[in-house]
């Protein structure tokens, strides 16, 4: 492509019409565009934005029209009734018949006051089921998963809110119930399951909606777990760190990822995907504490549809405009200048070509017509030299012609170029035939020379040869020979060189390998010895198994010294027996300091201080630790601390007290087991995940012959190994001692060790472990 200055006319005119209108067009639809996509995602968002407000407010109202009648249920006579006589008689049996038995009144007193058929639940305190009024089940402890009963039963006051349950979240109001002289009876609760509020949202509307919890809460939300494994049940999908609880049919969860969920714990988040808009928004439960994501899509389909339409109808109507104005604007100008300055350009390329022309009726006076006038005259004067200069050609030298004016520069050029041209053919003959004869006497001469000259040439040509033959080859031995001398003497170079390097290599490894079998020595001897003295604080786990009528201690730790101990006292005056399992940070050295640390202040707290209540060492060990670390290290942050589990056994009421950091215990009796979980802040420590005040609590329960009471660290459930080299996990743990709970405490000690060592296989050992069985 040339460059612009060599175009054609009608190109140049056309060019600056044509980018004005492209630019012209451009402009209209990059503005059309950028208003209509802020539109579009303004009014889409406050439309989205205002549905989520909607679903809250009802929410709200849900709460409250559970409470109400949670309240109503709470003021009637014949619960009050009830509860009285359970304190009375302390038969639950008995007692709680009188609510299944007036459970109809109940509900209709309920129905007139709030419009509702409620599901009902009264519980004693701190948190044991009195009577479920849809099912036979009774009496049974439910202080592990239900906080919202556990918090009533502290304040004495209502509450309201989401909770999380076995089959996912549940809406629930719960009040307090007194007698006639205020005294706590206990609580009654009404509660919706959140499929109420999905169908209450998506009910007669274009809107779908989800529900997912953290997996945090799978503990409690038990149902959304398989039968026989912790993995998540295949229908509910899993997405990074939740789990779908609840969606409707056409919901779309495959644009969905963990980042998307994880921007709407905090607040609303709003995005765009084809057709949909959709809002993740934390969902919390009656304290406030995020608890899992709404997920609500709303179909824009249609509202994107009709603003497409608009556009396009807004875009095509301009662009037919200027369309319009551009065609005519050509036409215009191709009739009125184009057309004629074609008709000039011809002729001049005809002349340019030496071809006949006609002249051209030139109509206008205007720039183009006096174009025209000129075209013509040129065109007959060029007519004229043309039969000149065909007359001088055929050596016509006599014919005659006058230049135009004494200003016609071409017409005088012609008639000296033919003046010229004959005295120059003149001289031209003469010379010609006195040069021939010189030329044809030197080409004898030159031949005769030639032929002398190219015999020695030839001669030469071969001596060279010979010579240049002979130059190579010498040249090729030379090089050759100097190359090899210059490749031994390198090869000697470097053989010196690493023999040299070689030998301090040797003298320095072996001066090292002598440094570092003596340090192994001198380090493991400091070891062996650390354990024994670690040993003789801790005592022997004997006492142990001896204090009870069976129990075995299961101890093996990762290093020659332990992170993990256990502590024990009988307080004989009050028929009390205190055992005490502690997994410290780390394991080996780091972790045995912080056994001695924690096993001092433990006999310093109980031994010393005659602190018998669980919770209560709790603190006082964590108060200890804390400011021994702080002191020790100064304003640096430490997590230095343990995880610990207090067990007190009342050998006169089999009663077991039980406080926990961040730790659980376990109890078997037959078929039936449980896990009593502790608080989950640890001793000492900087918990960054939890920023409230510690709370440690101590819980009691009744033990009975036989039941078996497992206390441990975590280094046997964290412990790698299996068919996928994976962790041994908690629930494992549980199903594994559920197995052999029934057996000889003996036969389970070897089991234990069995099991993990067959687990573990070619695996290191992950961490130091610690499990004391104990049968009452």
């Amino acid at each position: 492509m040339g460059s612009l200055k060599d175009k054609s006319i009608k190109f140049k005119l056309f060019l600056p019409i044509l980018f004005g209108s492209i630019l012209i067009t451009v402009a209209l639809l990059g503005v059309s565009s950028y208003y209509y996509m802020r539109s579009h995602r303004y009014d889409t968002e406050q439309l989205i934005e205002g549905k989520v407000d909607d679903m809250r407010s009802y929410v709200d109202a849900l709460e409250q029209q559970a409470l109400f009648p949670a309240s109503v249920c709470a003021q009637m006579d014949l619960v009050k009734q009830a509860y009285a006589e359970y304190y009375k008689s302390g038969d639950l049996e008995k007692s709680s018949l009188i609510i299944e038995n007036q459970f109809t009144k109940i509900d209709s007193v309920i129905k007139q006051n709030t419009g509702i058929s409620a599901r009902i639940h009264f519980h004693l305190p701190p948190a044991r089921s009195f009577i479920r009024c849809w099912e036979e089940k009774r009496g049974d402890d439910i202080s592990a998963f239900r906080n919202t009963v556990l918090q009533v039963s502290k304040t004495h006051k209502a509450v309201s809110g989401i909770e999380t349950g076995r089959g996912g979240f549940v809406l629930r109001g719960i009040a307090p119930i007194f007698s006639d002289s205020g005294e706590f009876y206990g609580s009654v609760e009404v509660f919706y399951g959140i499929d109420k509020i999905v169908e209450q949202i998506t009910s007669g509307t274009d809107q779908e909606f989800a529900i997912f919890m953290h997996t945090d809460y799978l503990d409690i939300a038990t149902k959304l777990l398989a039968d026989t494994s912790t993995n998540i049940d295949s229908k509910n999908k899993k997405i990074g760190d939740f789990i779908l609880v609840q969606k409707t049919d056409s919901l779309h969860t495959e644009f969905l990822n963990a980042n998307v969920l994880r921007l709407g714990t905090d607040s609303l988040y709003v995005f765009e995907n084809q057709v949909h808009k959709l809002a993740v928004f934390p969902i919390k439960n009656y304290s406030g504490v995020t608890e899992g994501v709404g997920i609500l899509q709303l179909d824009i389909s249609d509202f994107k549809d009709n603003m497409t339409t608009a556009g396009i109808g807004i875009v095509g109507t301009t662009s037919a405009l200027i369309l319009f104005m551009l065609i005519f604007t050509v036409l215009f100008i191709n009739m009125l200048i184009i057309k004629r300055i074609d008709n000039v350009r011809n002729t001049l390329d005809l002349l340019s070509d030496g071809k006949p022309v006609d002249l051209i009726d030139a109509k206008n006076s205007d720039e183009i017509g006096k174009m025209v006038s000129l075209s013509n005259q040129l065109n007959t004067r060029l007519s004229r030299l043309s039969a000149v200069a065909d007359e001088i050609g055929k050596g016509n030298f006599t014919t005659e012609f006058e230049p135009a004016s004494a200003e016609d520069k071409l017409g005088i050029a012609v008639v000296n170029m033919k003046n010229s041209l004959k005295s120059y053919a003149e001289d031209l003959e003469e010379k010609v035939r006195v040069r021939t004869a010189e030329l044809n006497k030197k080409t004898e001469e030159l031949m005769l020379k030639q032929h002398e000259i190219q015999e020695k040439n030839e001669e030469l040509n071969q001596q060279n040869e010979e010579i240049t033959t002979i130059n190579e080859t010498l040249l090729e031995k030379s090089k050759l020979i100097e190359n090899q001398n210059q490749e031994l003497a390198k090869k000697e170079q470097i053989l010196a060189q690493n023999n040299f390097k070689l030998e301090n290599t040797l003298a320095l490894l072996t001066t090292q390998m002598q440094l570092v079998e003596q340090k192994n020595r001198d380090i493991t001897g400091s070891l062996n010895y650390a354990s024994r003295i670690q040993k003789a604080v801790l005592g022997s786990a004997e006492h142990i198994s001896n204090a009870f009528a069976e129990a075995f201690v299961f101890f093996k730790s990762h290093s020659i010294v332990s992170g993990d101990f256990y502590w024990y006292h009988e307080i004989q005056s009050e028929n009390k027996k205190i055992l005490i399992t502690a997994d410290c940070t780390g394991h080996g050295v780091p972790g045995a300091f912080m056994t001695v640390i924690g096993h001092n202040f433990l006999d310093e707290i109980v031994i010393g201080n005659q602190v018998f209540e669980p919770s209560e060492i709790l603190y006082k060990l964590d108060e200890k630790v804390k400011k021994t670390l702080k002191r020790n290290i100064g304003n640096e942050k430490v997590n230095d601390g343990m995880d610990l589990s207090v067990l007190v056994f009342d050998t006169t009421t089999n009663c077991l007290k039980y406080a926990g950091a961040k730790s659980s215990v376990f109890i078997f009796r037959g078929d039936y087991h449980r896990e009593i979980k502790g608080s989950v802040f640890p001793i000492g420590g900087n918990d960054m995940r939890k920023k409230a005040e510690k709370k440690f609590e101590t819980i009691v329960t009744e033990v009975q012959k036989n039941d078996m009471i497992y206390t441990f660290s975590d280094g046997f459930q964290d412990q790698f190994g299996g068919e996928k080299n994976r962790k041994y996990m908690k629930s494992r743990f549980r199903d594994f001692l559920l197995q052999i709970s029934g057996k000889p405490v003996d036969t389970q000690k070897q089991a234990v060790e069995t099991e993990i060592t067959a687990w573990r296989g070619q695996n290191p050992q992950t961490d130091d472990m610690l499990i004391i069985g104990i049968r009452i």
